[in-house]
């Protein structure tokens, strides 16, 4: 379960409908990011985005997750991407994309598939044990 930062969770983790994201993909069109040709440029060039998106929420979440540890963005992995983004409103193409940019593409999905639910019961291991022993 992960943990955001503690006055509240991404909206659409609480089952919400989220609007257009954070409008990520007006930034990879700006010549300031065009000339970002390192993983480390890359990320720069996103948290400051993130920061000018909204300072108190960018801080709040970089404060949750590292505390005092130094902070490069090309070390944070898909998982990190993935919380960051959605705390400060990213869609989940949003998150995929910026995971994809930053060379951290998560092969799984950001939200499992619901698990099928079984109408017959599942016998317990010990209640079959006992069936086996006719009791």
């Amino acid at each position: 379960m992960a943990m955001f930062p503690r006055h509240r969770g991404p909206t659409w983790s609480e089952g919400e409908v989220m609007g257009d994201g954070l409008g990520l993909d007006a930034w990879w069109d700006e010549p300031a990011y065009k000339t970002c040709n390192t993983f480390r440029l890359r990320g720069l060039f996103i948290f400051d985005k993130l920061k000018q998106h909204d300072p108190a929420k960018f801080h709040d979440v970089i404060t949750d997750l590292y505390r005092d540890d130094p902070l490069d963005p090309q070390d944070i992995g898909a998982f990190e991407w993935q919380t960051i983004l959605a705390y400060m409103g990213a869609s989940e193409e949003e998150i995929r994309d910026v995971q994809k940019r930053m060379g951290r593409l998560n092969p799984f999905p950001i939200y499992p598939p619901p698990q099928p639910s079984f109408s017959a019961p599942v016998e317990s291991a010990t209640q079959a044990a006992l069936g086996a022993l006719g009791t």
